[in-house]
């Protein structure tokens, strides 16, 4: 009887774990994913959390509400936009960032010192 009874709590004790292990894994799992081209970018999010990476990236919080996207790399145009998130949807952005010109990186600086 005490071994039949131990075995259930035993196998009770498994279900509960393998349950809380599974919940805490799709707590992680995040709901928007950035890749640029090229990688290495700088990724910053702006809402109700403000967030960063280096790309490609996968945040790891399930984010809802808008986001303000700011990408930045040496050598590129920066990139910004809105996003629109869902909990329930998983985003995936896939930027290409634009090189800077030189006669666009002249003109910047002759407007504004030190860009």
């Amino acid at each position: 009887m005490t071994s039949v009874l131990l075995r259930n709590i035993t196998r009770l004790a498994a279900v509960a774990i393998i349950a809380c292990a599974a919940t805490a894994a799709a707590q992680n799992q995040g709901n928007l994913q950035i890749s640029t081209t090229p990688p290495g970018a700088l990724v910053t999010l702006q809402g109700d959390m403000s967030l960063s990476g280096v790309t490609p990236v996968a945040f790891d919080r399930l984010l809802a509400g808008r986001y303000r996207v700011d990408v930045t790399r040496d050598g590129y145009e920066r990139y910004r936009s809105t996003a629109y998130l869902s909990e329930s949807l998983t985003t995936t952005l896939d930027i290409t960032l634009v090189p800077k010109t030189r006669l666009k990186a002249l003109f910047r600086s002759l407007i504004v010192p030190g860009w």
